[in-house]
């Protein structure tokens, strides 16, 4: 029997009503490992319920909040599940309107983490920075940033054609 390991519900409308109970069915789902909720207008509200799915949640490494307007005020539900949860891998969180109040605790919680975390923040409010990085994730990044592309060999160019001297500013001779 196939156990369903990922879900996309990207675009589908399920407000707060249908976040709620989306993420009640989820909280202990074995199987499901990466879950996209982008652009469905959950609000603050979807981000407590999707808080509450991660504190019980030890499966889930993969979540796509983006776009569905969390705001600052869901991100602080967030914040808390997501230092509990270690299983969680990947979060993204662009375009939820999010401030940088919360951005020295994302840092924090990101810096003290030992596994390879993502946390996409990108279009946000200004000062909201674009990604957090944990440590691991940040070796990684450095030392694929760090290899260098193999140079390509030149190719032997042919030789040119011989060509006799011209001055400047002379027509050509025509044979006689």
């Amino acid at each position: 029997a196939g156990r369903l390991q990922s879900l996309c519900l990207a675009g589908n409308g399920l407000a707060t009503e249908g976040a709620d109970l989306l993420f009640a069915a989820l909280a202990t789902h074995p199987a499901l490992t990466a879950l996209d909720v982008q652009d469905n207008h959950i609000g603050h509200i979807g981000a407590r319920h999707a808080a509450k799915m991660l504190q019980t949640n030890r499966h889930l490494e993969t979540l796509n909040m983006a776009k569905n307007s969390i705001g600052d005020e869901g991100l602080r539900w967030l914040l808390p599940s997501f230092g509990l949860n270690v299983s969680l891998r990947h979060l993204d969180l662009k375009g939820n309107n999010l401030g940088s109040e919360h951005a020295s605790r994302l840092a924090a919680i990101m810096s003290e983490t030992v596994v390879y975390r993502v946390i996409d923040t990108a279009h946000n409010r200004r000062g909201c920075p674009e990604r957090f990085l944990s440590p691991v994730a940040e070796a990684e990044r450095d030392e694929i940033k760090g290899v260098r592309p193999k140079t390509i060999e030149r190719l032997p160019t042919l030789p040119q054609a011989k060509r006799s001297p011209r001055r400047a500013g002379t027509m050509p001779r025509r044979p006689s």
